[in-house]
């Protein structure tokens, strides 16, 4: 087991590689250098409030999610926050964002709830992933493309697994084939995480849409970001390519997508005619705003859980 782990480790950083020498000879490093950017206090106002507007509507649809149908709890909004940060702190290291769920741990460590904290972790993913569907009609809608209809299918996906805990046949295919929930097994009442999978139906409808919007503001924030370094860029361009940049990140085939998401980028973005080198270094700036930024802010909370 640990051999092919290593082995998985070794083939991601290989994969990071390639993608990095690809990226390397695609970049024409004196027109990087050339560029000035497009930036004024007004941009820079926009981008602080889109980017701080995406986070609070990720932490209030988690918030939303954990108070559902639950009359005696109540965990706040600040936690929510504390946990936001914490689940982008963590995405650092593991791969496919399963720091969004991960960060129940610390959940736990902050409230006392346990399946009920990764119950609602878990969903509140599932939710997030299954929304950009939303996106990917609007660019099949603008543009016909039937990848867009494939993403659209694969985003709704991860709610099939909700029907497999619910069904007892499926439910032991998970325990005997998945190792991840074997091992929760051991730390979890697995009976009592299924039954916190349990929302109110209207809940469950605004955290869709609340997510919806998230989306929508995070590829807006893209889209002021690359408008930095890209003149004329279209909104509608942004968005549209939500869908597959979103997707192409929870695909664990780079060691925490150093390289890949670069490249995913530049890929999805050559459709459009821009330059590649705009697009890498706006790649760059959005990443250090929508990753970096509040993975420095969870670092810092998790210090101060551990004290």
């Amino acid at each position: 087991m640990k051999k092919r782990s290593n082995l998985k480790i070794l083939l991601k950083i290989l994969l990071s590689l390639a993608f990095v020498i690809y990226l390397a000879f695609s970049v024409d490093v004196e027109v990087l250098k050339s560029i000035q950017p497009h930036v004024d206090a007004l941009l820079i106002a926009e981008i602080i409030l889109v980017l701080f507007l995406s986070l609070f509507v990720r932490a209030f649809r988690w918030w939303l999610l954990m108070n559902s149908n639950q009359p005696g709890l109540n965990v706040g909004l600040g936690t929510s926050f504390k946990l936001l940060f914490i689940g982008n702190f963590l995405n650092l290291f593991v791969p496919a964002g399963s720091g969004d769920i991960i960060k129940s741990y610390w959940g736990y460590k902050i409230t006392g709830q346990k399946e009920r904290m990764f119950a609602v972790s878990l969903y509140d993913k599932i939710i997030g992933i299954a929304s950009v569907s939303m996106l990917a009609v609007f660019a099949f809608y603008l543009y016909g493309n039937s990848i867009y209809l494939l993403a659209a299918l694969v985003s709704l996906g991860p709610w099939a697994v909700l029907l497999l805990l619910f069904l007892g046949r499926e439910t032991a295919f998970i325990r005997g084939r998945l190792d991840w929930v074997d091992n929760l097994q051991s730390k979890f009442s697995f009976k009592s995480l299924v039954g916190h999978l349990n929302f109110k139906g209207r809940d469950v409808l605004t955290s869709f849409v609340i997510s919806v919007i998230g989306w929508v503001l995070t590829y807006l924030l893209l889209f002021l970001i690359l408008s930095v370094v890209i003149e004329n860029v279209r909104l509608q361009e942004t968005l549209s390519s939500g869908s597959l940049l979103t997707l192409g990140r929870l695909f664990p085939f780079t060691l925490n997508g150093i390289g890949s998401d670069e490249f995913i980028m530049v890929e999805v973005f050559k459709q459009f005619n821009y330059n590649e080198t705009f697009v890498f270094a706006g790649s760059l700036l959005y990443r250090i705003a929508i990753s970096i930024i509040p993975a420095l802010i969870g670092f810092v909370i998790v210090q101060g859980v551990k004290s």
